[in-house]
């Protein structure tokens, strides 16, 4: 009786989960343990040599409990090692909403293939038929017309006779097209147009006899053009106009007898012009415009020389000698310098209002109110 006393008073202090370690199952009740019931029932009954106190039975109690739970079966242990389920939850759903933020980037990230440029290295195209050296495309002697790819750097080389007889079309990147070599005795090259009108840059070189019978077209960057070289006895190269268009600076060399006969207009940037040399005869035959362009200087030598130049209104300059420029308009320029040297140079000049010089002839900007430029 005193130890039922002792159970109540221990299942009063630790609650209602002590009453089946010290009072057992009910009698109808499985057993918790193959063998046997609770350790506290199986001392013998007549085991009196010592009643246990409060103390020791809450301590009892409390190793048993643990026992308890260690003897779990398998089952229990992995529900008790479980997480909780709404935690599992929350965990998948945290897992799922990722994954649809990575979907949403990644479909938010540009197609690489579609969106970007289609890059052209290592690609050459057929059109070149001399292959690409160092991303430039090169066009090898075509009988006829040549067309440049769209995008990439083209070089046209027309080195033999009569080669290049069509058309010349430049591409948008930079261009170089070569009419011909100084000294290599071929003639008659590039004998159609060349259009380098949508080009990022230009260079056009007509070096051999009677190269570009066309015209020439520069576009938007800067253009240089080459009408014979430095020395070269035979002539007629660039027989068509020479336009400038709209390029941001524009050098023009026709060095060659007979060079640049059609004319020369230079309307946008810069436009720098060099016709003629002290031994050859006359170039740059055609008229010499510079009406449209933001400045302009003109170097003219050979008899009968730039024969029909007219500057804008930008600043001009002009170097003329052994009978040359024997008709210069620069009225309306904020600055005109025309300095003319020789006999028979600078006939029919007109230089803007009160700017006329006498030594050397031509006109000035140095005079008073001879330099309007702002």
């Amino acid at each position: 009786m005193r130890r039922r006393w002792a159970g109540c008073l221990l299942c009063a202090v630790l609650g209602t989960g002590c009453i089946r370690t010290h009072f057992g199952p009910p009698e109808d009740a499985a057993p918790d343990r193959p063998g046997g019931t609770d350790r506290a029932l199986e001392r013998p009954v007549g085991d009196r040599t010592r009643e246990r106190s409060t103390p020791e039975l809450a301590v009892d109690a409390a190793k048993d409990g643990a026992g308890d739970a260690s003897r779990l079966d398998g089952a229990g242990a992995k529900e008790l090692g479980k997480p909780d389920a709404a935690k599992d939850l929350a965990r998948l759903d945290a897992a799922k909403d990722l994954a649809k933020l990575d979907a949403a980037k990644d479909l938010a990230k540009p197609d690489l293939a579609r969106d970007l440029p289609p890059l052209d290295v290592g690609i050459c195209p057929a059109v070149c038929s001399g292959g690409c050296v160092a991303g430039w495309c090169v066009i090898l002697n075509p009988a006829g017309a040549a067309v440049c790819p769209p995008t990439m750097p083209c070089e046209v080389r027309c080195f033999t006779a009569k080669s290049c007889g069509g058309t010349i079309t430049c591409g948008k990147g930079p261009c170089l097209v070569q009419c011909g070599a100084p000294g290599s005795g071929n003639g008659g090259m590039c004998t159609g147009a060349i259009d380098c009108s949508q080009s990022s840059s230009c260079d056009l070189r007509c070096l051999g006899p009677k190269a570009c019978g066309s015209t020439l077209t520069c576009g938007s960057g800067s253009c240089k053009v080459a009408c014979g070289a430095v020395g070269a006895s035979y002539g007629a190269m660039c027989v068509g106009a020479v336009s400038c268009g709209s390029a941001t600076s524009c050098t023009v060399d026709c060095l060659g007898p007979d060079a640049c006969a059609s004319g020369i207009s230079c309307n946008s940037g810069s436009c720098a012009l060099r016709c003629g040399q002290q031994s050859a005869g006359s170039t740059c035959l055609g008229k010499v415009s510079c009406l449209g362009s933001a400045s302009c200087t003109l170097e003219c030598q050979g008899v009968g020389s730039c024969d029909g130049v007219a500057c804008g209104p930008g600043p001009c300059g002009l170097s003329c000698a052994g009978g040359t420029c024997n008709s210069v308009d620069c009225s309306s320029s904020c600055a005109c310098d025309l300095a003319c040297s020789g006999t028979q140079s600078c006939k029919g000049v007109t230089c803007p209002s009160g700017c006329a010089s006498s030594s050397p002839p031509g006109c000035t900007s140095t005079l008073p109110g001879c330099k309007t430029c702002p």
